[in-house]
Parts: C-alpha cells; sequence; structure tokens
C-alpha cells in the first residue's frame, strides 16, 4: 500500500498489543504478514513495555536526513516511486490524550504539560519508519534499560529531538536501524552505530550508512558493486573506520576457551572509556558471519575469576553478558558469554511472534576497535604492566601474613579513560587530604591513560595511570594513587633502589617501581597523615 490517506500531522495512541504492527503497516509498503514475521517486531515491543511506554504520538512527513541520503543514493532513480519522508514514532512512559497533547501543546495553555513530556524519565525515545517494502524500520532512538548495579551501559550519548516545537531529549542512547541490504549491509549499520559513540570523544563528523558504504567498497576488485551491497570484509571495515580519521585496532580471536579472557578483557577495557566496538562473529560450522555493535555489559558474577597463568583476578571476568545493537533484531539485544565444548561462544536469545524464545550460539572472531590516532598504547602493555606489579604485591602479602596491608589478593579493574574523568574523580573523592589530592590535580597528565585500579574486597586501595599517547618502548607511567595511609606507606617501603637495581629497564614493572622508588626517596610519608 502507499500509506494512509493523512488527516492531520499528528496522531495521539495509548500503546498497547499490535500498536506496532498497525503503524508500520498502514506507513510502509510492507504488507502485514512481511512485518509481523520480521524479529525485530516482537523484540521491540518487548523493549518498549520494559522500558514503560504508555503512550505513542505519530509525527507523520518527516524528513529523516538519513534516509534522505539513502534516497537520494538509490531509491530516486528507480522506476516506481518511493515517497522521500517517512513518519516518526514518539514514545512516552506517561498516559494522555489526543486532546491533551492538542492543549497542552499546540495551543500552549498547559506549561505543565509539556514540562511532563520533557521530563527525560517520560520522554523514551523514537523509531523512524521508512516507506519502503521490506526494510522499514529506519533510525531508531530509544533509552537504554534501566541501569542496574550489574549493567553499565558507558557511552553517554543524548540525542535532541524536536516534536512540533517542543524540544525532547533522549538520554543514554546510540541510535540503531534494521539492516538495509540495497545501501547498507550489517557491517555498515554496526559501523554507523559506532561512529554515533566515537564522534563524542573523538569529535569527527558521522557519515550516512550510504557514505560509509562508499568508503568501505572505494577500492574495491572489479567483481564488486558498492548498490546493491552485499556486505563488508574485514578490511573494508577498517577502510571505512580510515575515513572518519580513526584507526582500525584488530582482536582476532581463537576458536577456544581462552578467547574468553581475552573478549572480556578487551570488551571491558575500551567499551568502559566510551568507545563502542565492532564485532563479528560466525555461526559454528558454517562460513556465515555477523557483525554488530557492542554497546554494553554486565557483570554478573560476583567474584572475579584467576587467570590461569598469572593468577591475577581481573574485573573484566566477572563478564557473563553483553549489549549489541543488532540490525536483524534491535538496540541492547543481550548476547550471554560461555563456553560449550571448549569454544567460546555467546548466546543470542530473542522472543518468537508466538511468545517463545529461540536461543542461537555463535563463535565470536574478531573485535574491531575504531580509536583516535595518539592512543599509541594497547591494552596489553599495560596489562603486563600491572600482572607483574600484582604478582610483587601478591607475594610480599603472602610472605608478610598477618602483618599485610592486604587482606585478600588484590582484584583489578583495568580499562582506558580521561584525564577529565580521572581528575573530576578525585576533585570529588572525600577520602583524601587536601594537599594530597591538590599534588594530582595540578601535575599536568596526558587527555588519554590507561588506569588500574586494584581493590581489596570491595574497598578502592590503590590506581596505577599509564600514559596512553606515550611510545610502547617508553616509560609511559604517569603515577600511582593510594586510598589510605597504610597503602601509602607500605608501596612506598617496598620499592627501594636494591630491588629495583636487579630489575632489567625492559621489563615493565620496572617504571612502577622506579616511580615508588623516587617517591620513598623525597620522603612524601607525611601527605596521607
Amino acid at each position: 500500500m502507499d500509506g494512509i490517506i493523512e488527516q492531520k500531522p499528528y496522531l495521539v495512541l495509548a500503546y498497547e498489543d499490535g500498536t506496532l504492527i498497525d503503524l508500520i503497516t498502514d506507513n510502509s509498503l510492507a504488507e502485514r504478514d512481511v512485518i509481523a514475521d520480521k524479529r525485530h517486531i516482537p523484540y521491540l515491543h518487548k523493549y518498549l513495555l520494559d522500558i514503560g511506554t504508555k503512550t505513542v504520538v505519530v509525527e507523520y512527513g518527516y524528513t529523516d536526513a538519513y534516509y534522505l541520503d539513502d534516497y537520494a543514493s538509490y531509491y530516486a532513480r528507480c522506476f516506481r516511486s518511493y515517497k522521500k519522508t517517512c513518519i516518526r514514532l514518539h514514545f512516552f512512559a506517561v498516559e494522555f490524550t489526543e486532546d491533551e497533547f492538542d492543549r497542552g501543546l499546540l495551543i500552549g495553555s498547559d506549561s505543565d504539560f509539556k514540562s511532563v513530556l520533557q521530563d527525560t524519565d517520560n520522554y523514551l525515545g523514537f523509531i523512524i519508519i521508512r516507506p519502503l517494502p521490506t526494510t522499514v524500520i529506519g533510525r531508531t532512538c530509544l533509552k537504554n534499560y534501566p541501569p542496574t548495579g550489574e549493567r553499565y551501559f558507558p557511552i553517554d550519548t543524548s540525542y535532541q529531538v524536536n516534536l512540533f516545537g517542543l524540544p525532547l531529549t533522549v538520554s543514554k542512547t546510540l541510535p540503531f536501524q534494521e539492516q538495509d541490504s540495497t545501501t547498507a549491509a550489517c557491517a555498515t549499520n554496526a559501523l554507523w552505530t559506532v561512529f554515533h559513540g566515537t564522534s563524542q570523544l573523538f569529535h569527527h563528523n558521522i557519515p550516512t550508512p550510504s557514505e560509509i558504504t562508499k568508503a568501505a567498497l572505494s577500492r574495491l576488485p572489479m567483481d564488486y558493486r558498492d548498490m546493491p551491497n552485499i556486505g563488508l570484509s574485514d578490511w573494508q571495515m577498517a577502510h571505512a573506520i580510515r575515513s572518519v580519521g580513526l584507526d582500525p585496532v584488530p582482536y582476532k580471536l581463537k576458536r577456544d576457551v581462552d578467547a574468553l579472557s581475552l573478549f572480556q578483557q578487551i570488551v571491558y577495557g575500551y567499551l568502559h572509556c566510551g568507545i563502542p566496538l565492532i564485532l563479528n562473529y560466525n555461526y559454528p560450522n558454517v562460513e556465515i558471519g555477523h557483525a554488530v555493535a557492542i554497546t554494553g555489559y554486565k557483570l554478573g558474577t560476583s567474584t572475579a575469576i584467576p587467570d590461569p597463568v598469572s593468577g591475577i583476578l581481573l574485573r573484566s571476568s566477572r563478564m557473563n553478558e553483553i549489549y549489541v545493537h543488532d540490525d536483524q533484531l534491535g538496540p541492547f539485544a543481550r548476547m550471554e558469554i560461555g563456553v560449550v565444548n571448549n569454544v567460546t561462544v555467546l548466546i543470542l536469545s530473542h522472543l518468537l511472534k508466538d511468545g517463545t524464545i529461540q536461543s542461537n550460539a555463535v563463535v565470536p572472531r574478531l573485535v574491531l576497535i575504531p580509536l583516535y590516532h595518539k592512543i599509541r598504547i594497547p591494552y596489553e602493555s599495560v596489562l603486563k604492566a600491572i600482572v607483574a606489579y600484582d604478582n610483587f604485591i601478591e607475594s610480599y602479602r603472602l610472605k608478610s601474613a598477618a602483618d599485610a596491608v592486604f587482606s585478600n589478593r588484590l582484584q583489578w579493574d583495568i580499562h582506558l579513560t580521561t584525564v577529565n574523568v580521572v581528575k573530576t574523580e578525585i576533585a570529588n573523592s572525600i577520602g583524601l587530604p587536601d594537599e594530597y589530592r591538590r599534588e594530582i590535580l595540578l601535575k599536568p597528565m596526558p587527555r588519554f591513560m590507561w588506569r588500574g585500579t586494584a581493590y581489596d574486597a570491595d574497598e578502592k586501595v590503590l590506581d596505577l595511570l599509564f600514559d596512553a599517547t606515550d611510545l610502547d618502548q617508553g616509560t609511559f607511567f604517569i603515577r600511582g594513587i593510594e586510598y589510605n595511609n597504610d597503602t601509602f606507606a607500605v608501596l612506598r617501603g617496598l620499592a627501594d633502589e636494591s630491588i629495583v637495581s636487579t630489575i632489567s629497564k625492559n621489563q615493565p614493572i620496572w617504571t612502577v617501581l622506579k616511580w615508588y622508588a623516587e617517591q620513598a626517596k623525597q620522603d612524601l610519608g607525611s601527605v596521607l597523615i
């Protein structure tokens, strides 16, 4: 069908079962049974209910820049005429009628009504419906799941919306859209989502899906064409990342149980800084692959699992789920992390239209990280230094027994961060004496840093800061930060010159012990007293 006859530019409906299917069917070229068979529909419907949707406002005649670019690149050149405008569905967590909307918003007689709609707890986001025969779900920005003590969505992006003159904000989200194999494959959509996150942190432009596809395929063999697009290879995705001025950093995962720890560490270490990641995975025993954007994670395991080689306890080992933008399903889709037959797998479960749940196990193959070019120090270099220092401290703890300052082996939280995040936390810390806080705040530091935070049980006792912009062969350790007197005194006391002199300067631990030895010589022990 060519869409409904628009009697007015908007419609207000109570959100109920079937509302989403009705609105998509009435405002696209897709048949109802095609819409009902989409995996997106039961997923999005449940998601909207989970975040508390009560009312939907339909905005007709909406011009979406991303669809318009696809329209100009492809659809406008088809023999059949396609509309160039969409509808936009706005979702609210409060109930109101069309008359209340008309009086309160358009007439402007009720300012309290506008304030209710503008409340970021009440405005839940939007879905754009494209006037196409199949791939109808366009740019979608919905609030993520309510935060808990275990679920983390580190990418803090907000999107401004204007509904008939009413400014609205979708907080803590990343855009999603359905895969359109004509102008954008799954990898293109994953990149498009990721670029919305990295643009906030690294300040680059956000290309449209069509532009991403063209950039990725700009150096193609002769047997490829850019549109219709059949998918992107790893090097084509890397080329698309370079097209926005970022460096693609790949981590290839082996098909064994050892891939689990590396996957957890990489996802935690980079995503914690607000950098969404590209994940490529394969279905078992077949060559078919898929690309999604990693946007969150869950630390559902209560205790850290010791590394089988070094014994170090990493907070990342508690990760048992990730959340992804999967263009074949929806935003913030949950994937469980596990091991099956000694192979690391991710288990994606989704709701079918009959109410049953289908689960598929897939094998992670590649994590692709889009990084600012000045972030030179890789995660592995920092990990080596912290592992060595952890073993050094643990050796002391075990020898000292009852006299040790730490009651447990330290658990480490290793992640990329920024100087603004670190110094803001230090400035707001109530446990640090003023002079010690002042010393840290006034010290010049690089914009991007690796941070290793050590916990004794649940108590934060130590930070090790590393310059993420330095050279790998340089002394990229910046300083330590201790959070109590005992830690301060012991760590400086352990690192004397006689110990430092026995360690090669090529060893990662050398720079850490050297710094502590220099602090001991300066006799700064009174700072924390």
